[in-house]
């Protein structure tokens, strides 16, 4: 039962992950954790950040952020970007996975998940990150 909260491949950077090659695997969509995910904990999106969701714009990628943080911090952080984003998610209920993914018109099977934990919804690929550099 505990299994489907483990990710499938760990990563040390959320910038070490090869995008292409799961995008080549028929993922269209990757919802983000902010916080320690693409930045540290309440750190504005730095270029770093920002060319990595606008290379995954151009890649075809629908990108949206799932957080459990309150819209102010999400929403602040979106705007730098330009994806979109579900706050208050409720990580690891699915609510929030699966209202993210009905708003990039995906699902489970061509979804990608990226967080610093291990969070897991059945069917979404979880990747995990031990730090935002």
């Amino acid at each position: 039962m505990f299994q489907r909260f483990f990710p499938n491949e760990y990563y040390d950077s959320t910038y070490h992950i090869d995008f292409h090659a799961f995008y080549d695997k028929g993922y269209r969509a990757v919802l983000f954790d902010v916080d320690n995910t693409l930045v540290e904990h309440d750190a504005p999106a730095n270029a770093r950040a920002k060319a990595l969701i606008q290379k995954l714009k151009d890649m075809g990628y629908g990108v949206c952020f799932v957080s459990n943080n309150d819209e102010e911090r999400v929403k602040s952080f979106n705007e730098q970007v330009g994806a979109t984003y579900v706050y208050k998610a409720g990580k690891p209920s699915a609510r929030g996975y699966v209202q993210a993914m009905q708003k990039l018109g995906t699902d489970r099977t061509n979804t990608l998940f990226v967080g610093d934990r291990s969070l897991l919804i059945s069917g979404v690929q979880t990747m995990r990150n031990f730090t935002a550099s």
